[in-house]
């Protein structure tokens, strides 16, 4: 039951825009063994953790794709809030001590990800299958590299509301144009860089914890930096609401 509810959380994450569902399983600590059990499906513990983790994306993605929109922007001062308590919530003490081993590649991963953040709107000619199965190959590479918002991404190329109506039908043979070649894409995207991050996560992984840290303070800072551009407010109860419950997840799971 909590792995499902992690799932929601990382399902609905995706969706709303500078949110990275990524981000959101590393600081529920289900990354790496995600990373690990979807390179590892031959053991029967891998799909004991992936079954539920996906049933929960799977349902709030297709759920929440129906109302996000409306209910995204009716209420998203208390959504960020949210989202920045629960990703604050995830982080420890001691993954300050990873800036002191290389200070260098913590301060470039930090700088790479809030500079990739502020691409302005690409104006697309045309949106054929080309373009959605590039469009999937891109969705992979963020939903797997943690802090790199999908959805912030998807706008820029101006095609946000498009995936997100397509996923909300996703029963329609209407929008079968857009979802088989997404898929695809994203099928493909995500095989490829599972393996790539798996070894990276094993032959180096003080490198890859900095560069992860790295992006997770700089999805933090950008929440923080959207939620005051954007409306000048905050929600300190909706944000404790997300600590709390990052926290709650973390006892869990150790």
């Amino acid at each position: 039951m909590i792995l499902f509810l992690k799932g929601l959380l990382i399902g609905i994450g995706k969706m709303i825009p500078g949110v990275s569902g990524g981000l959101i399983a590393l600081n529920l600590h289900v990354y790496e063994k995600g990373v690990y059990s979807l390179t590892h499906l031959n053991e029967k513990e891998s799909f004991h953790f992936l079954i539920p983790i996906g049933c929960g994306i799977i349902v709030s993605m297709v759920l929440v794709s129906h109302f996000l929109l409306s209910v995204f922007t009716e209420y998203y001062t208390l959504t960020m809030s949210f989202f920045i308590g629960l990703l604050c919530g995830g982080i420890q003490k001691k993954d300050f001590s990873l800036i002191k081993r290389n200070q260098v590649l913590f301060f470039l991963s930090l700088f790479f990800l809030l500079s990739i953040s502020f691409f302005p709107q690409l104006h697309v000619p045309s949106h054929n299958i080309f373009f959605y199965f590039f469009i999937g190959i891109i969705e992979a590479i963020t939903i797997i590299i943690p802090g790199i918002s999908g959805t912030a991404l998807l706008m820029s190329f101006g095609c946000y509301t498009d995936i997100v109506e397509a996923i909300g039908h996703i029963t329609s043979l209407h929008y079968l144009p857009i979802l088989l070649p997404f898929f695809i894409g994203l099928s493909i995207g995500s095989v490829l860089l599972l393996k790539l991050i798996s070894n990276l996560l094993e032959a180096h992984k003080d490198q890859s914890e900095i560069m992860i840290f790295a992006f997770s303070i700089a999805s933090i800072c950008l929440l923080i930096h959207s939620l005051i551009k954007t409306s000048f407010s905050f929600f300190p109860f909706s944000f404790c609401v997300g600590y709390f419950l990052s926290s709650l997840f973390q006892k869990t799971t150790s």
